[in-house]
């Protein structure tokens, strides 16, 4: 799916500014077998499976209506990006670093 195509991209700009950016994966996963198989392929944190308050906390701050969906925060916690999917490239990177 969607997700699964994005991942790759995700973890090479991760590998590429790893000494500027924290990835946290919170799941949309139904259930914790695919939490599991879809994870086990990240090298980022995640919010446990188990931890469906939290989850749905976040998804709601951040209006995750869709996935995959990927909010960027500034070092001060303010959103600089709301979805960053299609959007990972060096130009917008120095913009929310700004």
């Amino acid at each position: 799916g969607p997700c699964r195509k994005f991942t790759p991209l995700l973890a090479e700009f991760e590998r590429v500014h790893r000494e500027d950016v924290r990835v946290l994966f919170v799941s949309c996963d139904r259930d914790q077998r695919g939490f599991d198989d879809y994870y086990k392929k990240m090298s980022w944190g995640a919010v446990e499976f188990e931890d469906v308050e939290r989850r749905e906390m976040l998804q709601a701050k951040y209006g995750v209506r869709g996935i995959p969906m990927l909010t960027v925060l500034g070092r001060d916690g303010g959103v600089r990006e709301i979805n960053a999917v299609g959007k990972l490239n060096d130009a917008n990177f120095k913009a929310w670093c700004a």
